[in-house]
């Protein structure tokens, strides 16, 4: 058990920093006017998401 709840915590911590620097990343392109790589940066992380679900089944 204590192998399992380190693995989801590892996991937890590092999407949460995932989430955290694509945050960060839109807002800095919504201040610097570069909207148009918002949608890019979007698709990616979208994209991410699903591939780490697909890897993790």
């Amino acid at each position: 058990m204590g192998n399992f709840s380190t693995g989801a915590l590892l996991g937890f911590r590092e999407g949460l920093e995932a989430f955290l620097i694509v945050v960060i990343l839109l807002r800095f392109l919504r201040k610097s006017e570069r909207r148009e790589l918002i949608r890019s940066v979007r698709h990616g992380a979208e994209l991410a998401v699903v591939l780490v679900l697909t890897v993790r089944i």
